[in-house]
């Protein structure tokens, strides 16, 4: 029953084997087409007959409790993704999406948008304020204009979602609709699969608090050693030295809304790292420019261009960035294991400033969510940069994202000249295109990576203590 309990809540299947215990139904099921993977990605060690299968995966596992997962990168790097298994391919892509998109549907549903009902009465009803009335007609208007693109359509049915978060209470739209928030990357612990991957990949999961449901008081299991409850638990050894470093800087500290300084918040968040809805809007308005659109009609303060309304007042603009394929993709893999990752929760975004909330990049005017100059903000040396760089290093080893810089750990650009001043956003659909063939590419090199991590994880704690008869290699 208690093997049953953890995989609850997580829809594929496969995942559900590699990181809970599982029914004897699933491990008959996966066990061997986890083995089958691993025997493709180390085919040129198993042929050579030097070493036995069990061998390679015990000194590979051995790499990872050692925070050296760059040998195993190293061998994902030389492999081409479209002739690996398409078991590893599946899991590699699988977009998180689906683990609410049903819920996302019956919201969809309940709308109605294609009855003669009136929209503005049932947004004024349903929704908090008028920022997600006007983001939630945009998306109303692009489900409309991009059912020939799932991945797309998917995205908005989530995006919708996302904004109707605090529906009126009053009001029963559809029976057995889900108004709990739902967040891919389970930074407020929504999402029971990727809690239970940062879980098994570094021992760090969300815990709400049984008696107060207020944000402020989210505790992690990485901030609550001094806790009675959590005297037990122990950090995993390879993340013991970053640990340290982030309790030194109080990077785990700050002030809730009543002034009281705490640390149950950790040094630790979740993030999804690569923001499609930056791309998105920027994708749009480079073809809106193209199209001839007058783009100073759309706009406002702070010369921002109104997506939503260049989209409700153009939709075939919509309709062309549908087709493109790369965005297509994007859309999909942004929600993917490759594109997920814990943060620190405060850093410094300058020399002499006061830390702040690591997830306010999204709004900051030199980041926005790029991942690239999110890490070269890390490099600096009042962050993780301080002496020799090596807290910097732990980082990017520890978390598996070494595909973002080089030899020597610096960062790499993910398009040419992002680090120049004020080239924050691609500026034409060639950079466009680079960016997102450069993302997409960095997105499955690391998800190939963490699933493979996984999968050998899974396999020396059923089959690693001792060897069975009938198995030598």
């Amino acid at each position: 029953m208690a093997a049953e309990s953890c995989v609850s809540g997580i829809s594929n299947e496969f995942f559900r084997y590699l990181i809970c215990c599982g029914s004897y139904d699933l491990q008959k099921k996966y066990g061997k087409k986890t083995r089958k993977v691993l025997e493709v990605i180390f085919a040129d060690e198993l042929e050579d007959g030097k070493k036995t299968f069990r061998d390679i995966v015990k000194e590979y596992v051995g790499y990872i409790e050692n925070n050296n997962a760059k040998e195993l990168y190293m061998l994902v790097k030389e492999k081409k993704f479209r002739s690996l298994p398409k078991e590893l391919k599946n899991l590699v892509t699988y977009d998180f999406k689906d683990e609410n998109d049903e819920n996302a549907r019956k919201l969809y549903e309940a709308i109605d948008i294609d009855s003669d009902m009136n929209l503005d009465v049932f947004l004024d009803e349903a929704c908090v304020n008028t920022k997600n009335r006007c983001t939630c007609k945009e998306m109303i208007s692009s489900l409309k204009h991009c059912h020939e693109s799932p991945n797309l359509e998917k995205y908005m049915r989530y995006r919708l979602f996302e904004n109707f978060e605090q529906l009126n209470p009053k009001r029963d739209y559809k029976e057995g609709l889900c108004r709990k928030r739902f967040d891919c990357d389970s930074h407020d612990g929504s999402c029971a699969l990727a809690s239970k991957i940062y879980d098994k990949l570094w021992g760090w999961m969300y815990i709400n608090s049984e008696n107060n449901e207020s944000w402020y008081n989210k505790k992690h299991y990485w901030s609550v050693l001094n806790d009675e409850e959590a005297k037990s638990y122990e950090i995993p050894k390879e993340c013991k030295d970053l640990w340290d470093f982030w309790r030194r800087n109080k990077l785990g500290e700050y002030e809730n809304k009543h002034g009281k300084l705490i640390s149950i918040m950790s040094g630790l968040n979740s993030d999804t790292m690569n923001s499609f809805k930056t791309t998105y809007n920027k994708a749009l308005e480079i073809k809106a420019g193209e199209e001839k659109i007058p783009l100073e009609s759309y706009t406002v303060k702070g010369g921002r261009i109104d997506i939503e309304k260049l989209v409700l007042k153009n939709p075939d603009v919509l309709t062309k960035i549908c087709e493109n394929n790369d965005i297509q993709k994007f859309a999909q893999l942004t929600h993917s294991i490759g594109n997920f990752t814990l943060i620190p929760h405060k850093i410094k975004f300058g020399k002499n400033k006061d830390p702040e909330c690591f997830q306010y990049r999204g709004s900051k005017h030199d980041i926005k969510d790029y991942w690239d100059l999110s890490l070269k903000l890390l490099k600096e040396p009042w962050n993780f940069g301080e002496g020799d760089g090596k807290h910097f290093e732990d980082y990017i080893d520890t978390f598996y994202l070494n595909c973002y810089v080089d030899k020597n750990y610096d960062v790499e650009e993910l398009f040419t000249e992002h680090f120049d001043v004020g080239h924050l956003y691609p500026a034409d659909s060639d950079e466009m295109e680079r960016f997102l063939s450069n993302v997409n590419e960095k997105i499955i090199s690391r998800g190939t990576l963490m699933v493979l991590i996984l999968m050998l994880k899974k396999w020396d704690e059923l089959n690693g203590k001792k060897p069975s008869n009938g198995d030598a290699n």
